[in-house]
């Protein structure tokens, strides 16, 4: 997609907000806010509980670049039309929505948080990988992407890519090497 916006994207279960690190992402976005105010970040997912409690850090942050988008079954589009997506997980298994980003073509953002992340990103060449937790170097990230749009445009264009290993045809050629072997030994 050639005309995205200017959009940073988010998603996750909000009841499980600090798992997935939306309150840290609340400040992050504050302090965005001060150098683009022409972003905005989207976070997609239900719970309403988790919500609540975000939205009341909203307020007291006095942030006006956040919108809760509730559960959504477009993600596919919203993530096609933004410029960026970012995890801001405290931990992850395998991250789905992170490997939905990059076949969306999105401009991957991620925490590099046990298991996941580094397995999917190739720091600098298909998206950002950020030292866990470390929210001063998520906002030089976002800043950079957002500033940077030559840097943008190739982790997009890389993006892709990444999922490949996850394609069903090559996890199926490791399940045949892996089956073979253990047949053969």
């Amino acid at each position: 997609n050639s005309k995205r916006n200017k959009e940073v994207i988010a998603v996750g279960q909000l009841n499980r907000y600090h798992l997935k690190g939306f309150d840290n992402l609340l400040e992050i976005a504050k302090e965005i806010e001060k150098k683009h105010p022409d972003w905005v970040f989207k976070i997609v997912g239900g719970g309403d509980t988790g919500r609540k409690v975000l939205e009341d850090k909203v307020q007291e942050l006095q942030i006006r670049n956040v919108k809760f988008m509730g559960f959504r079954t477009d993600i596919r589009e919203i993530l096609n039309n933004a410029e960026i997506y970012v995890l801001s997980s405290r931990t992850e298994g395998l991250p789905m929505t992170l490997l939905e980003a990059c076949s969306q073509g999105a401009a991957c953002i991620a925490f590099d948080c046990i298991s996941g992340p580094s397995d999917i990103i190739e720091h600098r060449e298909n998206g950002l990988l950020i030292s866990n937790q470390n929210n001063q170097e998520m906002i030089e990230g976002l800043c950079e992407l957002m500033e940077n749009s030559e840097l943008r445009k190739k982790l997009q264009n890389n993006a892709p890519n990444a999922i490949e290993k996850y394609s069903l045809e090559n996890v199926g050629k490791k399940w045949d090497k892996l089956l073979k072997e253990l047949i053969e030994s």
